[in-house]
């Protein structure tokens, strides 16, 4: 999963891993981004664009952030 700006700026990123320890049965059907950044910092109000890619393919979705 990966979390954009709308011009394209990595802002936060997290790797799933089939069979991770914290995974039930290797799927997540969740994930929570606590609206920081990778440097922990939190992110400023606005819209960001969210990747998720898999071994089957990917999709986008925008997410708004507003405090």
């Amino acid at each position: 999963i990966k979390i954009y700006t709308l011009i394209g700026e990595l802002v936060w990123e997290e790797q799933f891993s089939v069979g991770a320890p914290e995974s039930e049965a290797g799927f997540h059907e969740e994930v929570m981004w606590d609206g920081r950044n990778d440097a922990g910092e939190i992110v400023r109000n606005g819209v960001y664009v969210c990747k998720i890619e898999t071994d089957h393919g990917s999709a986008m979705t925008k997410i708004a952030v507003a405090k």
